[in-house]
């Protein structure tokens, strides 16, 4: 094939300047177009310029749709004749190359709609319409229609070349080539313009799967029409089927050098390299292809395999699952999009595409169902297992790999010949990985932990270099609590594979639990430096260095992290939650904050609540408010979206939007249990006892949980049944020891006349939450009446944590004034007035103490005030009476 001409930057530079010439007319475009046909990229330019200038020309828009049919850009000029026939209302113009350009693109549907057009057709475009109709239902194998169209087109009245040719294809159809060739010749010979018909020739020897005479025939063609790249396509298309790929790429070069995204041409190079095995090529050529315009299934499944064979998961399932309906069950795809659904967490959906694939006709088809039947036997869908296992019962084979694999399953159905039928694949080949792994799986699913281990035993004899025999005895160890004897396999391990992280990872694990922190960091750290980008570690990290108070330490490890290892969208949530524990809020903001969630975070719990929580703590409220409201709206059919929002309310003081968030997610949720434990304590606060009941009668199978049994405290305390409430509500302070639950035990206590209890379990409280001025300030005040003495000890702890809480000061003043103790009485009112311009009580609690420490005037003065502000005062009025009598 002759190569295209390259376009230079000198004659686009001149294109360009051509057509910012002012005040140049629609024809002066169209004729400067076709002076530089030979350069088509150029025509191009002018062409598009011209339109920018004179968008609604039809002229121009022909034009260039019939440019950019030669070009082989299909999608590209049925865009341009489209609006043509917009402008013009006039469809037979551009109806013969419309066709061209649906022929172009593969679209047989719309070739074969051409004849709905009939009534707006000239007698020469009904011919043609017939004609392509028959093109688009032999392209889909539909022969009976075809041969429909033709007997049509044969009747049309009058006559045409067009007839001529649909006769060849008719010959071309019964094996007649020699007829067909001898029909079509003599219509060329008597029109030497309507080259179309040798074209039409090849079609239908690539069709009808002739690939040699195709090109053939189209090679004599490309003779006349060297810039016809139909040709090109149809020549690379035959060349691949043939398994001539790198001929068939050769072919496309001329056209990719001058349109490098040109949809065919890359969707062509990418079948190309798919068949080759070149992925990461093929996958490149077809996204390129996809993104340009072509619309085409085959197309997508071909870059979803090549995606999922370069682990690129999410973009192989937005491919692959785009065609799912549309996936023969004997395809290979289908196996992947069932292995990225189960990725997915989508079990539902894998079950239902595992009930379309065939019988397993291979060992390999029946190891992928014994193996995908198996995962979903994991996540809990036994009944698709039982598809899988009833589909590989109708497969028989020897193979140890996949009987291993079949009765690990079959062990789910309680079979009593898996067990057996694994210790004999094992028998015939011991050192096989996939047996011993689930015989010991086995084994460990019915708890035989003995048996397992002698397994692993027995499998390590036989296998004595094997890491992975070693660090399943070792997890076998670990899991019978024989730490000893699973930390000496770790480390046999690590000594023989010091990039194999799972020594330092149990040795973390085991100082964590003994309580140094320290130690763990250490191990921790160590593990990070083999596998920087390991999530699990990194969220290990974050929790450890927020606890030994070493938050910036974690913000500084992030932000020397190689950058590869912050591709994780995990990693990112990780750093971010670092920066949280660090205050450094804003940087939260700048690194997740956006309008609207990326998809990788969309789903992620962690990423909503902190950039909510880093909003809260920045005071950004509005923002606050809008992010949880647009979790509920991406989420609202999972409890943490509404509590989060719900939540935000209640601490914003804002108990009314709470509590109608709350009675708004049970519409969508009535089965959510946490969400009815908010809606009830809700009404309990409204003392809409009897709804607050039903809630718990609905949920009473959750009565041990500590939710339930916080609000049944609540109910039973607000029926004075305090001996039954205090258990009630100490469950739930045990898991979430609040300031709120632990002033409704105290109050439990007090009102249970058990003010030792009281006592013990405040100072517990205290121990954990020294400066909780909330249960200090209500037990003070609860004991004024109750225990004189007490209420004065937690006044005291009270005020030494806000010594200028002036309500404690004046009752702290009161109860030292009734217990003559006058100095640190007056010592107390003293700073209480400081604080306070103008307090009737406070006047008066200090009139009576100056009063009694004889300092007569003062005491009158201070009276007088508060009788000034608190007139109608019964105390106040008696005070007086006593101080001026």
């Amino acid at each position: 094939m002759r190569s295209i001409k390259r376009t230079s930057s000198v004659a686009i530079i001149l294109a360009f300047m051509m057509a910012c010439t002012p005040n140049k007319s629609e024809n002066e475009y169209a004729i400067d177009a076709k002076e530089n046909i030979s350069d088509p990229k150029t025509s191009i330019l002018i062409l598009k310029s011209g339109l920018s200038k004179y968008p609604n020309s039809a002229n121009l828009r022909k034009a260039l749709g019939d440019l950019y049919l030669t070009q082989g850009m299909g999608a590209e000029a049925e865009k341009e004749y489209t609006t043509f026939i917009t402008l013009t209302q006039d469809i037979n113009p551009v109806f013969h190359n419309l066709l061209k350009s649906y022929d172009l693109q593969g679209k047989s549907e719309e070739l074969i709609s051409g004849t709905q057009q009939l009534p707006q057709l000239s007698q020469d475009n009904q011919y043609i319409a017939y004609l392509y109709a028959a093109l688009g239902y032999i392209a889909e194998s539909k022969e009976e229609q075809a041969n429909d169209m033709l007997e049509q087109l044969n009747d049309l009245s009058g006559e045409s070349v067009y007839q001529g040719i649909g006769s060849a294809f008719s010959e071309l159809k019964s094996e007649n080539t020699s007829a067909a060739s001898a029909i079509l010749n003599e219509i060329i010979e008597s029109n030497p313009e309507l080259s179309e018909a040798k074209f039409f020739q090849a079609q239908l020897a690539y069709i009808t799967g002739e690939y040699d005479q195709a090109i053939e025939l189209l090679r004599e063609y490309q003779t006349s029409f060297i810039n016809d790249h139909r040709v090109s396509f149809v020549i690379a298309k035959s060349l691949l089927e043939l398994e001539k790929d790198e001929e068939a790429e050769k072919e496309l070069s001329g056209i990719i050098s001058v349109y490098p995204n040109h949809p065919l041409a890359n969707n062509l190079i990418g079948v190309s390299r798919y068949k080759r095995g070149d992925f990461v090529s093929a996958e490149s050529y077809l996204t390129k292809a996809l993104q340009n315009g072509l619309d085409d299934d085959g197309s997508r499944v071909l870059a979803g395999v090549s995606a999922y064979y370069q682990a690129k998961y999410e973009i192989a399932y937005s491919y692959l699952i785009s065609v799912k309906d549309k996936i023969s069950p004997t395809h290979p795809a289908l196996k992947l999009l069932i292995s990225l659904e189960m990725m997915n967490g989508n079990v539902d959906e894998a079950e239902k595409l595992v009930a379309l694939v065939e019988a397993p006709s291979s060992d390999d088809d029946a190891y992928f169902i014994a193996k995908t039947g198996y995962e979903m036997l994991k996540k809990g869908d036994k009944a698709a297992a039982k598809t899988s296992l009833d589909k590989l019962d109708e497969y028989q084979s020897s193979d140890v790999k996949l009987l291993s694999q079949k009765a690990l399953i079959q062990l789910a159905f309680n079979s009593e010949n898996a067990i057996d039928t694994l210790e004999q694949a094992i028998l015939q080949e011991p050192t096989l990985e996939h047996a011993n792994v689930f015989l010991i799986n086995a084994f460990t699913a019915e708890k035989k932990y003995d048996r397992a281990i002698n397994a692993a035993k027995e499998w390590q004899k036989h296998a004595p270099d094997s890491q992975v025999a070693t660090l399943i005895l070792a997890s076998l160890y670990r899991k019978t609590n024989n730490q000893e004897q699973a930390l000496s396999l770790y480390k046999e391990v690590y000594e023989q594979d010091n990039q194999n992280i799972q020594y330092l990872v149990y040795s973390h694990e085991i100082s964590l639990k003994s309580g140094d922190f320290d130690k763990a960091l250490n191990y921790l750290t160590a593990a990070l430096d083999i596998q920087p980008g390991n999530a699990q570690l990194l969220k290990s990290y974050v929790w450890l260095t927020n606890a030994l108070s070493l938050q910036k330490d974690a913000v500084t490890y992030f932000a020397n992290m190689p950058a590869e290892a912050k591709n994780n969208p995990n990693v990112k949530l990780y750093e971010a939650q670092a920066l949280f524990n660090d205050g450094q809020f804003s940087s939260v903001i700048a690194s997740l904050g956006q309008e609207k969630p990326s998809r990788e975070f969309t789903y992620s719990k962690e990423y909503w609540m902190l950039l909510g929580q880093s909003y809260v703590q920045s005071k950004e409220q509005d923002k606050a408010e809008n992010h949880f409201k647009l979790w509920v709206e991406y989420e609202p059919n999972i409890a943490e979206s509404w509590l989060a929002l719900g939540m935000f309310y209640e601490f914003s003081g804002d108990l009314n939007k709470a509590k109608q968030v709350f009675n708004d997610a049970v519409k969508d949720n009535q089965d959510s249990f946490v969400l009815n434990i908010r809606v009830g304590e809700f009404a309990l606060e409204d003392k809409n006892l009897e709804r607050t009941k039903s809630i718990l009668n609905k949920f009473s199978d959750n009565k041990a949980d500590y939710l339930y049994r916080g609000l049944n405290g609540r109910v039973l305390q607000s029926e004075r049944k305090f001996n039954d409430a205090l258990p009630e509500l100490l469950a739930y302070y045990s898991v979430f020891p609040t300031s709120k639950y632990a002033t409704l035990i105290a109050a439990a206590y007090i009102d249970n006349n058990d003010l030792s209890g009281a006592e013990l379990f405040i100072d517990e409280h205290l121990n954990g939450s020294p400066e909780d001025t909330a249960i200090l300030s209500f037990i003070a005040t609860a004991l004024m009446t109750v225990d004189a003495d007490l209420s004065l000890k937690y006044y005291d702890v009270l005020l030494a944590v806000q010594p200028k809480n002036v309500i404690a000061l004046n009752n702290a003043a009161w109860q030292l004034y009734e217990k003559n103790q006058l100095q640190k009485a007056e010592e107390y009112i003293d700073t209480a007035l400081s604080l306070v311009a103008k307090s009737p009580d406070i006047f008066d609690t200090a009139a009576m103490i100056k009063l009694k420490n004889g300092k007569l005037e003062e005491s009158k003065q201070l009276i007088t005030k508060a009788r000034k502000l608190a007139p109608r005062n019964k105390q106040i009025e008696e005070h007086y009476d006593l101080i001026f009598k």
